[in-house]
């Protein structure tokens, strides 16, 4: 099948594959960027929903340890917070909703079941807040109605960090801090429970709130160690300003005091330790809106790097394959253009130039000057090493036939001057046994005839002559004395066959050199042919010399 091809299309064909793997190969790192920047929108969204999902837990903590303070006979400084805590509630399902619909993965999971176990969750809310608004209802209830659904938003959480929140470290170290926020805020609602028993000299039994808050307050203390060991340094500065807000500062003794709290309970002063509490997880959910706030913009710069890597990929994948086809269109077209001009010269060298160069020598008499066919490539490569070597192939047949055109001239030139000097010796020694006769004869009819052939034979000797003449051999008759132009031009009326009609009028009385003599005599001789020849029958030939 590719016998039938033609060379460009044949190179086009070698080059398929490594286009084609060029192709394949651009593919594939296009698809993994797009992947990488799909898992990294996803990453993206799991963290913004974790935002919206600590500011839930953190308005859900605010409103709870409201709810316990009122439950438990405080007066809470806390305002707006089932408003506060419902603004966030939708604007989380909001951001869960569209993380279902775009099919984002939570640890592999869709997010749509976490999304109607939150709606489900929040539904109850309701009825925590119900169970504050009826006398009667214990404190402790009402809190652990509160941490349920705590507990299942941080929990969604935590999920949403440990997928998302793994680039920089402080994503998912800040599950510690919340979980450490948690435990502060359960442990500043036991206490306020403790405070409103004391207060009111309730016979409750807060023996096992103050058991839990000390295991809270460890708890805290662990995860915030957890937090330290597990973040990076950006978190760990965060964690810093956190120990530093004034708030936070001062709630430390309170807080510390918690771990020891005395069976006959805490005579703190509710307004100001509620205000501490409020104060303390003010700092810490502050410390996680910056840590995820920072996950958050690093997510935003990876999203615009891995756009701009698609982009520049494709880009290039684009330019190394326009390079590529451009690349093989013009090596193709170098190559095809060196063998189509080849493929002239071979035409040209066959069709025209050598049955030329035959024909010259067929026919030498139309002499034709040859030169090898020019070649004309650019390149510099074996195409012009086979153009070299046609061109020296046509020059070597030309030359050789160059040569085979001389020797058979020459050969021929030879055969001319061999038969003419044959011919000449036995005209020779013809006009001597002639001229033998004429002394001889007395009879004047066969003296005339005699001399008739005497004369014929002169002229076929003339020819002989001439034929030297045109093969280029020198006459071998040649007198050493000088001779009277008279006897020469006499010699030469000898030897015209209508020599009657040859008058000598006069000439000057001059001498020819005897190795020219002949030579004269035979020249004049054609020009006296000739004129007898080329004029009337009835008119004579003058000759006169001056």
């Amino acid at each position: 099948m590719l016998a039938r091809l033609n060379v460009r299309t044949k190179l086009l064909v070698i080059m398929l594959p490594l286009l084609l793997a060029v192709g394949v190969l651009s593919s594939i790192g296009v698809l993994d960027r797009l992947d990488q920047r799909s898992t990294a929108s996803a990453n993206q969204q799991l963290v913004t929903a974790a935002r919206a999902g600590s500011e839930v837990a953190y308005r859900l903590q605010l409103e709870r340890l409201d709810a316990v303070a009122r439950v438990s006979g405080l007066t809470s400084p806390i305002t707006n917070s089932e408003a506060n805590t419902d603004v966030a509630t939708k604007l989380f399902l909001n951001r869960l909703a569209a993380l279902a619909t775009d099919g984002v993965e939570s640890n592999g999971e869709s997010v749509q079941p976490t999304y109607n176990t939150l709606k489900r969750t929040f539904a109850e809310l309701n009825d925590a807040r119900g169970m504050g608004a009826k006398a009667g209802t214990q404190p402790s209830s009402v809190q652990d109605a509160y941490t349920s659904v705590i507990d299942a938003v941080i929990s969604a959480d935590f999920g949403f960090l440990s997928e998302g929140g793994t680039k920089v470290g402080s994503g998912a170290a800040a599950r510690w801090l919340i979980a450490a926020t948690e435990a502060d805020a359960r442990a500043a609602s036991d206490a306020a429970i403790i405070i409103g028993a004391t207060k009111s000299g309730s016979s409750l039994d807060v023996e096992s709130t103050i058991a839990e808050t000390a295991q809270l307050r460890v708890r805290a203390d662990s995860w915030i160690a957890v937090f330290v060991a597990d973040t990076n340094v950006f978190g760990r500065g965060v964690y810093d300003k956190v120990l530093a807000a004034p708030g936070f500062t001062a709630s430390q003794p309170g807080f510390a005091a918690l771990a020891t709290i005395p069976a006959s309970g805490l005579t703190t002063d509710p307004n100001s330790w509620l205000t501490q509490s409020t104060d303390r997880i003010d700092a810490m959910w502050g410390g996680q809106q910056a840590l995820l706030r920072h996950e958050s913009e690093y997510g935003n710069g990876r999203l615009d790097d891995l756009e701009r890597q698609v982009r520049y990929y494709l880009a290039g994948s684009a330019a190394a394959l326009f390079l590529g086809l451009l690349l093989a269109a013009r090596v193709t077209r170098l190559i095809t253009s060196s063998v189509s001009r080849l493929t002239e010269a071979a035409r040209v060298i066959s069709k025209e130039s050598l049955p030329r160069l035959v024909d010259s020598l067929r026919h030498p008499e139309n002499e034709v000057v040859f030169a090898p066919t020019p070649i004309n490539l650019r390149a510099r490569d074996e195409f012009a090493d086979l153009a070299e070597a046609f061109c020296a192939v046509e020059q070597s047949a030309i030359s050789v036939a160059a040569e085979q055109s001389t020797t058979l001239r020459k050969g021929i030139s030879d055969i001319f001057v061999n038969l003419a000097r044959r011919n000449q010796s036995l005209l020779d020694r013809q006009i001597e046994f002639i001229d033998r006769l004429e002394t001889n004869e007395e009879d004047p009819d066969q003296l005339e005839n005699l001399f008739k052939l005497d004369h014929l034979a002169t002229r076929m000797r003339r020819n002989a002559e001439s034929l030297l003449v045109l093969a280029g051999a020198e006459a071998p008759r040649r007198r050493g004395r000088e001779v009277s132009m008279t006897d020469v031009i006499r010699v030469a009326v000898g030897e015209v066959e209508d020599f009657v009609r040859i008058t000598l009028l006069a000439v000057d009385p001059v001498d020819a050199r005897g190795s020219a003599a002949v030579d004269v005599a035979h020249l004049l001789s054609e020009l006296m042919e000739n004129g007898a020849q080329y004029s009337p029958p009835d008119k004579r030939v003058d000759v006169i010399g001056h």
